[in-house]
């Protein structure tokens, strides 16, 4: 009774753009008074529309399911419905959701082959089930269709690189090659752990990592898009990096007195010579060399 009584002022806040936004609990008591609203007005097709985005927003994928299906029951031919829809079972666990999800998308792209929001849903849909040349396209077709100046291409193309690198199309790698001193050779701590980390040169924050129990030196090893701590921070897409090698005494992956470590020097030049650097920490060098390759990819 009191989301009844509560309805008609957060439904008029929800479409007032100048009203304060709703939180996500007062969102769910909207979503029960306008499941409540529709036992008596089962035709109407703008609730039944609300009630399946709010179902999205609220991560209520059955509720939002079950409704776009009736809403296309009365509107069978609305795209943004079909689209609303073909979201919601892309977002499925269920495979078999998010195959009925893709037909639905490849039929809406029939109708409008220039629609973003058709491509970009067939996009995600694809990579999420790992048909990355399906994903590539999609996301490359939008790439030709948005202008120079939209911010959405710089996700988009990192998108791509993405999906390059889960297909194994990724050229980009980052080969790596660190030494130690014959001093510090002959002390290595046992059971220490040799932690690689590469910037932009600017940010702190780490755009791949690696993680390695100690062994021989020198070592060599390759980086790449795989290695990256966030999809939409890969390797393949910085213009300069700096090579972070860290050895923890303890293997412990927040930095302590004792350990030591090693910095390359930052290069803004994709074709850079090798560059070597090294590093003082207690009584230990670490010497580490950068070697790039084609980072980022050509065009």
């Amino acid at each position: 009774m009191q989301v009844q009584q509560d309805y008609p002022a957060l439904r008029a806040r929800l479409m007032d753009p100048a009203a304060k936004p709703l939180t996500m609990e007062e969102l769910a008591r909207l979503q029960l008074g306008l499941r409540s609203a529709l036992q008596s007005e089962q035709d109407n097709l703008n609730d039944w529309t609300m009630l399946g985005r709010l179902g999205m927003v609220l991560n209520n994928a059955s509720i939002a399911s079950q409704v776009f299906e009736r809403a296309l029951q009365l509107a069978p031919n609305d795209p943004g419905l079909k689209q609303d829809y073909a979201e919601v079972l892309t977002r499925s666990s269920d495979p078999q959701d998010n195959r009925q999800a893709a037909l639905l998308l490849h039929e809406l792209l029939k109708g409008d082959r220039h629609n973003l929001r058709t491509l970009g849903l067939l996009a995600f849909n694809a990579f999420e089930q790992q048909q990355y040349d399906q994903a590539i396209d999609a996301w490359q077709t939008l790439l030709t269709l948005l202008p120079a100046i939209d911010e959405r291409r710089v996700m988009i193309a990192r998108s791509i690189e993405q999906a390059k690198t889960a297909a194994g199309q990724q050229s980009s790698k980052l080969p790596l090659s660190i030494s130690l001193t014959p001093q510090a050779e002959k002390i290595l701590p046992q059971g220490g752990v040799l932690y690689i980390s590469v910037t932009d040169g600017v940010s702190p924050v780490p755009v791949a990592v690696k993680r390695l129990p100690l062994s021989h030196f020198p070592l060599s090893l390759t980086l790449d898009d795989s290695n990256a701590m966030m999809p939409d921070r890969l390797l393949s897409a910085q213009h300069q990096l700096q090579v972070r090698a860290r050895i923890s005494r303890d293997g412990s992956a927040n930095a302590r007195s004792g350990d030591w470590f090693g910095l390359s020097a930052g290069s803004d030049d994709a074709q850079a010579d090798p560059v070597s650097t090294q590093a003082e920490v207690k009584l230990a060098m670490l010497r580490v060399s950068r070697f790039v390759n084609r980072l980022p990819p050509e065009g």
